[in-house]
Parts: structure tokens; sequence; C-alpha cells
């Protein structure tokens, strides 16, 4: 009788899939108004005024909708009911616009205080939307993501009498805020390392053209997310690009369901075991949930403890990332 041979096959061991929580996403914006003269162009009337983001809103982020579609149908109404975070629709709409007038899209910065701002146009003209206007949001779906009064300079709601001599231009801006501070934490080691492990994480690239200004266009998108693992690194700046070689993306990637009024999602990273080893092992991952060839990456994260990958293990993480609304 032939002597039985056995084949041993080593456990991959992996780092614990802990959920590391990232710091929210602050998001807000404001109405800019005008009422113009459509013979002469003068403007008869100008209002500025913040909006209110619905939960609805906040849903449509999680669930898969970029703020680029976000922002894209502008509706205006009749009614005069104060919004609340609750609204799915304007009260009484009248018309929609998804007509820039040929004004483009204007992205910047601000650096006192801190965030990136795009304003974005919508026309109606001669006409259209002929009434006493009251509220606007912008909706998706016939859903509304915000919802506003008009309101004069005193913050008072007031009524835009838009005639067919007027044409009304209304210029939203709305603002990604990055968190201004580092986050710390623990996670287990997991079997890649003999004790737990510290970690801080930092946003990077902020006012970067390439960095978090690009989230006004591709947050919400979760269609190409990356990112990476890096050897030993000290972490970087917040305004700077931590991206040190040699560093390896994650090998697939994945995200969870989204639960309504949760307002966050949890995106998942795996480093196979053919992929991220390095001879200094790793401690420092750099990601980005939503982002676009060319994009820059927006988080960092330092461990404490390097870890070591190799062909034996892999690497398993679960980001949690939250949004909010934010006054202006």
């Amino acid at each position: 009788m032939k002597e039985r041979k056995r084949i041993w096959i080593p456990e991959h061991k992996n780092l614990k899939a802990e959920i590391i929580e990232l710091p929210p996403i602050q998001l807000g914006g404001k109405f800019i108004v005008d009422l113009i003269e459509a013979k002469t162009g003068v403007i008869k009337q100008h209002l500025e005024f913040p909006n209110l983001i619905t939960d609805r809103g906040l849903d449509l982020i999680g669930e898969g909708t970029s703020l680029d579609t976000l922002y894209n149908t502008l509706s205006v109404g009749t009614d005069n009911t104060a919004p609340t975070v609750s609204d799915t629709t304007l009260g009484a709409s009248v018309t929609s616009s998804a007509n820039n007038g040929g004004d483009a899209d204007v992205d910047s910065t601000s650096s006192s205080p801190e965030f990136a701002f795009r304003r974005r146009t919508r026309i109606f003209l001669e006409d259209a939307a002929n009434a006493n206007l009251t509220e606007l949001g912008w909706v998706v779906g016939g859903q509304t993501a915000n919802r506003a009064l008009f309101k004069d300079l005193n913050d008072n709601p007031i009524a835009i009498e838009k005639t067919t001599a007027d044409i009304l231009r209304v210029v939203y801006e709305y603002r990604i805020f990055a968190p201004l501070n580092d986050v710390t934490g623990t996670i287990g080691a997991g079997g890649l390392a003999t004790a737990s492990i510290d970690y801080t994480i930092r946003a990077q690239n902020v006012n970067q053209a390439n960095g978090w200004p690009n989230l006004l266009t591709n947050m919400g998108d979760y269609s190409t997310p990356e990112a990476r693992v890096h050897e030993t690194q000290i972490i970087g700046s917040r305004t700077g690009d931590n991206n040190p070689s040699p560093r390896a993306s994650e090998s697939t990637s994945s995200f969870l369901a989204y639960s309504a009024g949760t307002f966050f999602r949890d995106m998942s990273y795996e480093w196979s075991p053919s992929d991220g080893n390095f001879g200094s092992n790793i401690s420092l991952i750099t990601w980005n949930p939503w982002s676009t060839p060319g994009d820059l990456l927006t988080w960092q994260m330092h461990l404490s403890q390097s870890i070591e990958k190799t062909e034996n293990n892999k690497l398993d993480i679960i980001f949690r990332q939250s949004w909010t609304r934010v006054s202006i």
C-alpha cells in the first residue's frame, strides 16, 4: 500500500477588519439671487441667503449620487412654509431649470476660513417661473436635496415677483470643509503584529486643485475609489501630497450597502497575498473614497507600528466615511 502524501497550504493571516471611523466631511451652501430686467439688464432685486440641506440630500450622497448630479436641476415655488430637514419636495413647485445661461461653473478655495467651493448658475428666462416666488431648492428625481425660502438681506422671508419682463438668475455656492484636526485611535494587531497599533488620520491635499476640491464634482460617486499602502513614512501635512514610493494600490475594493438616515458609508479595501509586500513593511495608508483618474488622494493614516505584509497574508481595512450639514 502506497504511503499517502499530504499537501500543506499555509493559512493566510489578515489584519482584523475593524471599522475605522473617519472625521465627517462638512457640507454647506448659499444662494445668490438676482431679478433682472430683461430689456436693460438692470438688477431689480438682489438677495443672498443660506440653504438647508435636507436629510434626503444627505441620503442621496450615500446612495451614489454625486454632488455634480445632486445640484443640476433647480426648482422654484410659491410655498412659504419654513424648510425642515425632513422636506422631500418643495411646498408648491412652479417650474425647474437646468439652464446655466452660458455661465460655466466657477471652482475655487478659501483659506480663511478654509473650504473648497463651487458656484453654479441657473437661469429662468422671461417665459418661465412667472409668479410670486417664495421658495427654491435643488431636486433629484422630484425630491429636494436642499430647500430654502427667498430672504432679504436682513434674513426675512420675501417674495420675488417674477414677470415676463424679467430674468431670474440664481447662483448656488456649495462648500466642502476638510476636517482641521487629526483623529487618533487603535486597531487590533490581527496576527500581523505583536500588539495593537495606534493610528493617526489626517486630511491631505487640502485646497490643491486635484485634491479635496475635486469632491465638489465626484463626492457620492463610488465607482472608482483608490487606496494605497506605503513603506515606513511619517505622516505628511494637510496641504501636501504624502504619496511616497514604493506603494501599492488595493487589490479589490467594495462598499457596504447604505442605510437611509445614517449619513455614512463603509468602504472595504483588500490587498491580496501577492500585493503590497515591501522590505520595510507598511506604516502608511492613503486613500480617496471618491476619485477619478488624476485625482490626488484625500486621506492619510500613519501607523505607530509597521505591518509585516508578506505573500503569506492579506490586508483588509474598512473605513467609515460620514458627512454632515453645516450652517454658513
